[in-house]
């Protein structure tokens, strides 16, 4: 027991052991995973604890009277009471697995806008606000919603520096307002809006509020103790647990006004050949068979990042963010998004001439996993006048020793490996095409929003295609992606292989962090 203190759990060494994945070479270069914001690698005590259960308690809980039901049914109210603390819910709280936060951000919407044994909680003439964050998971559920009901949306813009502010929030407030769908932190810029007073305002103002913590849940994630919140959205993948998996935690009096989304079995009380009535939470809104190894791997994962200390785990991770941060904006013609943020885990940039495709592939040639595109967020995108973007993220097996020893020198040097991309200026796709888009309508009732409006939230193009037509906005249509991006990539590799792209070596006169000569923002350890 005492050995276990004095084991660094964020040394390069522990993060090895805890991520195998890691440790392996992607075109003959170390692994640099930094594509954490749409999934992070699953530690083992996560898959240790799956494992166990898969091939010694596997069962279907809650019918069965035999041991390994019971042993089942245990293990998964054991990991529903685990994730409750986690989050900080209460005694008025109850937690809903899920498949993920866009299940249960649609169960929500669903279950406000759907009448069922009832009228629907929304009516015509109600208001739903969302802010100009979110993700489609959060916005499409909504306009869905609204269109069902008659309910007008209306969206909370940030400023050009994509900043949500209090007192916007309080213009659009009115008696009519029902619901307030935030985000905890944008998952294309890494914004960390100012959720706590956005949330008590709305609730304040009568609404009902809705947070997606995404991105939140495993760095400076939300305490439902704290919060004027209603329902909160998370997924287990975004927090070193399997993917698959979610929860929907709320307070039972707003739970209880949700139709449920799915019917079957488990979620009903009594059923006869033309009526049926409903258990209780949670179970009312579980029906179905859950994801009973799922849901104990996302409460290993919870243990797993308490285990470290989320204090810990939250400052190595603002620290490689602003580490990252100072050295692309050295770069000339390198935009980052949302520069001032220090709470978020995500650095999303652009780059003058050069398409976030040709970035993503040259790195990924380097052994460097970064995600492009749209991010899924692409009327933020578009607002903000910037189109698709690389981005970075970070995540628990990121070595704290290459923060703590990254003075200027080695910011320098780090920041030269991205140096070389900025003369494949691809003249097709500039930063330029994506201008900022005249105001949306407001959907809801009245004439129907012109097609280019309505389907630009919905959809996510992570790709140019080869049709040379263009939205409203100038964006390139999505039809044919897959084959653009496969062109793509072998045009890239065949440039890379015949071009005089600097190593990191001959980019600087830096000596080469951790000995490696490798192009990456911060590698893995």
């Amino acid at each position: 027991m005492g050995d276990a203190f004095l084991i660094d759990p964020l040394a390069p060494d522990t993060v090895r052991t805890q991520f195998p994945v890691l440790a392996q070479r992607i075109h003959g270069a170390e692994l640099a995973y930094l594509d954490n914001a749409a999934t992070t690698q699953m530690a083992l005590p996560v898959q240790d604890a799956m494992r166990a259960f898969e091939q010694h308690d596997r069962a279907n809980i809650h019918r069965g009277v035999h041991a390994l039901s019971q042993r089942a049914t245990d293990a998964f109210e054991h990991a529903r009471s685990t994730l409750k603390s986690f989050v900080g819910a209460g005694a008025d709280h109850e937690l809903v697995f899920t498949s993920g936060t866009t299940d249960a951000l649609n169960m929500v919407a669903h279950g406000l806008s759907t009448r069922g044994m009832r009228s629907a909680w929304l009516q015509a003439g109600d208001e739903i606000v969302v802010s100009g964050l979110e993700h489609h998971a959060n916005l499409v559920p909504w306009q869905q919603a609204a269109r069902r009901t008659g309910a007008v949306l209306r969206v909370l813009r940030p400023d050009a520096q994509g900043r949500l502010h209090a007192a916007d929030l309080r213009r659009l407030l009115n008696p009519r307002t029902r619901v307030l769908a935030l985000s905890a932190c944008a998952n294309a810029t890494g914004e960390r809006p100012p959720y706590e007073d956005l949330l008590q305002l709305a609730a304040g103002a009568g609404a009902l509020t809705v947070l997606d913590a995404a991105q939140a849940v495993a760095h400076g994630g939300p305490d439902l103790s704290s919060l004027a919140c209603d329902f909160m959205a998370f997924s287990g993948h975004k927090m070193y647990g399997p993917m698959g998996t979610g929860a929907l935690v709320g307070r039972r009096a707003a739970l209880e006004r949700l139709e449920p989304l799915r019917y079957g079995g488990d979620m009903v009380a009594w059923v006869s050949a033309t009526e049926a009535s409903f258990a209780e939470l949670p179970a009312r809104l579980e029906g179905g068979t859950p994801n009973v190894a799922g849901a104990i791997g996302m409460a290993a994962a919870a243990a797993f990042i308490d285990e470290v200390g989320r204090d810990r785990i939250d400052a190595h991770l603002s620290a490689l963010r602003e580490h990252a941060v100072a050295g692309l904006t050295e770069l000339p013609g390198i935009t980052v998004l949302s520069a001032h943020s220090r709470a978020s885990a995500i650095v999303s940039f652009v780059a003058d001439g050069v398409h976030p495709h040709d970035i993503g592939t040259l790195l990924d040639q380097r052994g460097i996993a970064v995600r492009t595109g749209h991010h899924c967020a692409q009327p933020l995108l578009e607002h903000l006048g910037l189109g698709p973007t690389t981005r970075a993220s970070f995540g628990r097996g990121l070595s704290s020793e290459k923060v703590r020893t990254s003075h200027s020198p080695r910011i320098r040097h780090r920041t030269a490996a991205f140096s070389w991309i900025l003369p494949l200026k691809d003249r097709s796709v500039r930063r330029n095409a994506f201008p900022s888009p005249a105001e949306p309508p407001t959907i809801g009732t009245g004439p129907s929003p012109p097609e280019s409006a309505a389907t630009s939230a919905s959809s996510c193009p992570e790709s140019p295609s080869t049709n040379s037509r263009a939205n409203s906005f100038g964006i390139p249509s999505p039809r044919r992606a897959s084959d653009w991006r496969a062109r793509r990539r072998s045009a890239i590799k065949a440039r890379v292989s015949r071009s005089s792209i600097p190593s990191i070596s001959s980019a600087s006169t830096s000596k080469p962090c951790c000995g490696k000569a490798k192009a990456t923002i911060c590698p893995l350890s």
